[in-house]
């Protein structure tokens, strides 16, 4: 953050994108030459797009939709700079690449974006920080191939609307290597490879059926992912005066219809209701 206290006079957070983005080429030139029969992992964990919003040089005002929109230019130059090194490399085709966000779109310094009709969070409700999809609905990308059926591990163009986590990606790797997660390690999280190696994800097995979402931004609130059979659902858990909220998010996605509103709690919905075994489930999930 750009704020009053100790630090160095001279860092300027405008130049992580391209002072990152060197020392990583850098890695991957020195160990392919160093090493070239020997795999190596890159986790490239730039700022982009992160507050303070301070796009470098050649991209601020680019856009001409603000500030939030010029660092995303900024980060698809950083991504754009690796792929090309690894074309350059010769390993483009044989690196297993994942793009993915921690958390959803942020609003701060996104108005002209919003404006714009490019809202951070695209149809779903809420951004950053928030118990709803907007909070922690986020891209996760993967590509292992040259981008033909042929040339590809990972089958391009595939997408899969299965419920996974971001956590996923570290038993991913350490199963497409052949090890095991120790006893107490990663349990919270599942190999994807049967859904990425798949031409059709979708129909394959689920690898989880349930996730929790949490916000400190939003009091005491947690809210639970389900997908099942009837449907995709996002269960919003009552917290003090706040209602408990239902969605399904099938039918929509930008979670406008409460289908338990005007309930506190599980205990107020009456016996007939139709979501009430669904709701039961969920606030214990």
């Amino acid at each position: 953050m750009i704020q009053a206290g100790y630090g160095d006079s001279r860092f300027d957070t405008s130049e992580h994108g391209p002072v990152m983005t060197h020392f990583a080429r850098r890695f991957m030139e020195r160990h392919v030459q160093d090493h070239p029969d020997k795999p190596f992992l890159l986790y490239f964990a730039t700022p982009a797009i992160h507050v303070p919003l301070t796009p470098h040089s050649a991209v601020a005002g680019a856009t001409g939709v603000g500030l939030r929109a010029d660092f995303l230019a900024d980060l698809d130059s950083q991504v754009g700079h690796l792929l090309a090194t690894l074309d350059q490399l010769g390993i483009a085709s044989n690196t297993v690449i994942i793009f993915t966000s921690d958390n959803g779109g942020a609003i701060q310094g996104g108005e002209a974006m919003i404006a714009a009709g490019q809202h951070p969070s695209g149809p779903l409700r809420g951004s950053k920080g928030s118990i709803y999809e907007g909070g922690h609905r986020v891209p996760f990308i993967w590509k292992w191939g040259d981008g033909t059926p042929a040339g590809s591990v990972i089958p391009p163009g595939t997408t899969c609307n299965h419920l996974v986590s971001v956590m996923d990606w570290v038993p991913s790797l350490i199963d497409l290597v052949g090890g095991s997660p120790a006893a107490d390690q990663h349990m919270d999280s599942t190999s994807l490879l049967p859904l990425l190696f798949s031409d059709a994800p979708d129909a394959r097995p689920a690898v989880r059926t349930h996730h929790l979402h949490f916000t400190d931004l939003e009091p005491a609130h947690t809210a639970v992912r389900m997908n099942d059979d009837a449907g995709k659902w996002l269960f919003v858990r009552a917290a003090g005066t706040l209602p408990m909220e239902l969605y399904d998010l099938s039918a929509d996605l930008p979670q406008a219809v409460n289908r338990v509103a005007g309930y506190l709690n599980p205990a107020a919905l009456p016996a007939g209701h139709p979501q009430r075994e669904r709701v039961l489930a969920l606030h214990h999930a």
